[in-house]
């Protein structure tokens, strides 16, 4: 599921801008969680509606709702992480097979 992940966002490169923000503002953040983001660049709103989406499907972004009014707010997951430092499909294919290798 992860090397599919990786595909997908090595895919659609303009997902990595939305997580990209995400990680610059996650790093600041005292808690790790930071609120939603409505403007990015040039993308509009409905894009970056389907980007959070398909983020979130991708285990890339988890969500909580915080706070009063049900603010939502998010940070990368581990597998964001991954592939916020630019780890690929292709990449993670090898490491898993070097792991089952070595089992």
């Amino acid at each position: 599921m992860q090397s599919h992940a990786l595909a997908q966002l090595e895919r659609n490169p303009e997902w990595r801008l939305l997580l990209t923000a995400y990680h610059v503002r996650q790093i600041a953040a005292p808690d790790g969680w930071v609120d939603r983001i409505f403007e990015l660049g040039n993308l509009d709103s409905e894009q970056l509606s389907k980007f959070h989406g398909r983020l979130i499907a991708l285990g890339m972004l988890e969500f909580e709702l915080a706070g009063r009014g049900d603010v939502m707010r998010y940070q990368l997951s581990t597998l964001g992480k991954q592939a916020q430092r630019g780890g690929t499909a292709a990449e993670y294919e090898a490491e898993a097979e070097l792991e089952a290798e070595a089992a």
